[in-house]
């Protein structure tokens, strides 16, 4: 007598299920965590000529947006008066010693600090 080996089939193995999918109703009533926006470091010119040619188009959930980023660019604005004050004409007149390296990065990353140097 011979044995036949026949193949037997895979035991199925339980899946995990998958978690249930958030419901727009849900995710409606989660609270968002505030980011900021990419034109948050402009200055306040730039900032109100772009609320100007939008014609200040701002839905009313999202009226805080437009009051926090005017805030900050009067900041911006002021900070930079400041600082052309502060140092003049001496970044524009210093010697370069070396050949500028330029760093190309993605922006929040941290490369942006760079620009002041």
């Amino acid at each position: 007598m011979s044995a036949v080996r026949t193949q037997s089939s895979p035991q199925s193995v339980p899946s995990n299920p998958a978690p249930d999918p958030v419901t727009p109703k849900e995710k409606a009533a989660a609270p968002r965590e505030w980011m900021p926006r990419m034109w948050q470091g402009c200055s306040l010119e730039a900032w109100l000529r772009f609320m100007i040619r939008n014609r200040c188009a701002v839905e009313l959930p999202y009226c805080y947006i437009p009051c926090v980023v005017t805030a900050v660019s009067i900041c911006h604005t002021l900070l930079r008066l400041v600082q052309d004050a502060w140092f003049g004409d001496r970044v524009k007149t210093a010697p370069l010693r070396h050949a500028p390296l330029f760093i190309i990065g993605h922006w929040r990353t941290g490369t942006t600090l760079l620009h002041e140097c």
